[in-house]
C-alpha cells in the first residue's frame, strides 16, 4: 500500500477531475486558480456524500491550494467542502527553487485564526530557515523539493525538517 497525493498544477482541473479520481491517491489538491468554470467544478458528483470513497476503507481527500498573490476570499466560500488548503510559499507555481514569498505567513495566520481546525499546508519555499516560521503562523505540515534534493546532506536535512 502507498499513500500518495497528486497536486494537479494543471489548467481548467475542473475539466480532468474523472481522469484523476480512480488513481488511488488519498488526496488530490487543486489550485484555485487554474479553476475557470466553478459552477462546473463544484457541482461534480465529488462534492456528494460518499463519491470520494475508493474501496472499503479508503477515503480522498480534497484540498484547495492558493498563491500568496489570491486574495482569501478565493476560497472562503468553498472551505466547508475541503479537507485542507495548501499555500503555495512561493509566487510562480511549478518553478523549483524559487524564494519564498513572506506573504504566505500572514495568509496562513488569517486561516489559523479563523479556521483553527483547518489542516493547512505549505508547498514552495520550504527550507530549513522557514519551516519554524511556517509552523508559528499556523501551517500543519510542509512540503519541500529544493531544499532536500539541493542539500549536501538530504538525510540529515529531513531530518531536521521532520524534527521542527
Amino acid at each position: 500500500e502507498m499513500d500518495y497525493e497528486i497536486d494537479l498544477m494543471i489548467n481548467e482541473p475542473e475539466k480532468h477531475i474523472d481522469e484523476w479520481l480512480p488513481l488511488g491517491a488519498s488526496r488530490l489538491i487543486f489550485h484555485v486558480e487554474a479553476i475557470k468554470d466553478h459552477d462546473h467544478f463544484w457541482a461534480h458528483d465529488i462534492w456528494k456524500e460518499g463519491a470520494r470513497n475508493i474501496g472499503e476503507q479508503k477515503v480522498i481527500e480534497i484540498g484547495l491550494a492558493i498563491t500568496p498573490g489570491t486574495p482569501l476570499a478565493a476560497i472562503e466560500p468553498y472551505l466547508d467542502r475541503i479537507d485542507l488548503v495548501q499555500c503555495m510559499g512561493i509566487a510562480k507555481v511549478g518553478y523549483q527553487g524559487q524564494p519564498f514569498d513572506e506573504r504566505v505567513l500572514e495568509m496562513i495566520n488569517t486561516l489559523r485564526v479563523g479556521h483553527p481546525n483547518l489542516p493547512i499546508s505549505v508547498d514552495g519555499g520550504v527550507s530549513t530557515e522557514t519551516a519554524s516560521e511556517l509552523f508559528a503562523a499556523g501551517a500543519t505540515r510542509l512540503i519541500s523539493g529544493s531544499a532536500i534534493f539541493n542539500s549536501d546532506d538530504p538525510k540529515a536535512t529531513i531530518a531536521h525538517l521532520g524534527s521542527l
